[in-house]
């Protein structure tokens, strides 16, 4: 009798799915499947045993269980790893140096000096053209850098005094050139004289040298709120800020904030020492952002005062964008992301704004041929450098959102200062 049928003879009548016929007894299963697994090795006809069939989809399923597993922790440290990066990035706490604010405005959280700038008194050599050579020059009437290569001082200096007629500087010399190799160090210090009588050129180069930067004309806005802005003038000694200190048609005579502090060797210059008018602080913690001396931010403003200026501005994302400066009045509206003012009126005034205002011209020729030596030359008669905050004759139109456009970069004046920025670390 072959296997085959042996183990059919066996085996129940109830026939399997293969269509064989087998009886297993419980004794014998172990041996009976053996033998049939032989019969269906030799015969080749049969339905595979159980350790050779498909897998079923429970089993699939059970198999597949590895690599999903993997796949699931994978996914889950790239998310924590991303979301590390930004914690990073957006949470991680900014540092600033201890003469600094930190203003910590995502996505660019800067640093912006706590004090108006003040002269430190020291020089240091500075690359102000990022060519290696600290020997370069850079005349501060034009902003231009003159390559030691190409210029000696005494050519620099004959070109640079073709821009101007009067050349004097806030030390009353003929110092129009700037040398790499001495450039002098502003200061973040409380009771210091601001550092006036400087233009945009120098104070950009002054902040470089310093290893910061002159603040955006956002920068400077955001850094500014919170500084009291007034709508109606205060009692005399009463102001938080510096910006009565002069003379107003209102029959009121001037006075400063409590605890302020004139310089009694120049009081003609109305600033007070930086940091005592000890209310006068924005929301940040930096002082004298309103009245005291105006202060220059990065941008130039291109154009003319016959038609709107042209000005490129960083918003608050540190994108570059085209701004369009609006006609000279009282501000009534302010793009947010620039800080910068979108409308004017000479008639209305905004409760919001207070009496903050805007100025787009001056009363002098600025023309291309000019060369008054005072707020247009030759090189900047279509440029306009912008100027914030107000001074401390300003009176209540001085404010957070004050911008004045109506000077060349090139100029300077006893209430005309800056204060320096950098990045947040």
């Amino acid at each position: 009798m072959s296997k085959v049928k042996k183990a059919m003879k066996q085996s129940p009548q109830k026939p399997p799915r293969s269509g064989i016929r087998l009886r297993l007894s419980f004794a014998g299963q172990v041996r009976n499947q053996e033998i049939l697994r032989q019969a269906l090795l030799e015969s080749g006809s049969a339905e595979s045993p159980r350790s050779e069939r498909p897998r079923s989809r429970r089993q699939d399923r059970q198999v597949n269980k590895s690599p999903n597993r993997v796949i699931l922790i994978s996914s889950l440290l790239v998310v924590l790893f991303v979301g590390f990066l930004f914690y990073m990035n957006f949470f991680e706490p900014k540092n600033c140096p201890e003469d600094m604010v930190l203003v910590n405005l995502k996505p660019h959280p800067f640093c912006i000096d706590r004090y108006e700038a003040s002269d430190s008194e020291k020089l240091k050599k500075a690359d102000l053209n990022d060519d290696e050579d600290f020997n370069d020059f850079m005349g501060i009437l034009s902003g231009k850098i003159y390559d030691s290569a190409e210029y000696s001082y005494e050519a620099a200096f004959a070109e640079e005094s073709d821009f101007n007629d009067q050349k004097t500087s806030k030390t009353g010399t003929m110092q129009i050139i700037l040398k790499e190799t001495n450039i002098p160090l502003p200061q973040s210090a409380k009771d210091k004289d601001p550092w006036i009588l400087v233009n945009r050129f120098e104070t950009g180069a002054f902040c470089s040298a310093s290893g910061k930067r002159l603040p955006t004309n956002f920068e400077w806005f955001k850094a500014a709120e919170g500084t009291p802005d007034y709508l109606e003038r205060p009692k005399a000694g009463k102001e938080a800020c510096n910006i009565f200190n002069g003379s107003f048609n209102d029959g009121k005579s001037g006075s400063v904030p409590n605890g302020s502090t004139l310089d009694d060797n120049d009081m003609a210059r109305e600033a007070v020492k930086t940091g005592t008018s000890k209310d006068c602080v924005s929301k940040y913690g930096a002082y004298d952002m309103v009245g005291n001396v105006w202060e220059w931010v990065d941008e130039i403003a291109t154009g003319d005062s016959n038609s709107n200026f042209k000005v490129k501005l960083k918003n608050n994302r540190n994108k570059m964008i085209d701004f369009t400066w609006p006609k000279q009045g009282y501000i009534t509206s302010i793009d947010q992301s620039t800080g910068a003012p979108t409308s004017t009126d000479l008639n209305t005034i905004k409760k919001e704004f207070n009496l903050d205002y805007t100025y787009t011209f001056g009363n002098w020729d600025c023309s291309e041929e000019a060369s008054d030596g005072y707020g247009c030359n030759k090189s900047t008669a279509k440029q306009r450098g912008i100027m914030r905050g107000g001074s401390a004759i300003n009176g209540l139109p001085a404010g957070i959102n004050r911008a004045d456009l109506d000077d060349a970069p090139s100029i300077s004046f006893t209430l005309l200062g800056f204060r320096c920025a950098k990045d947040a670390s």
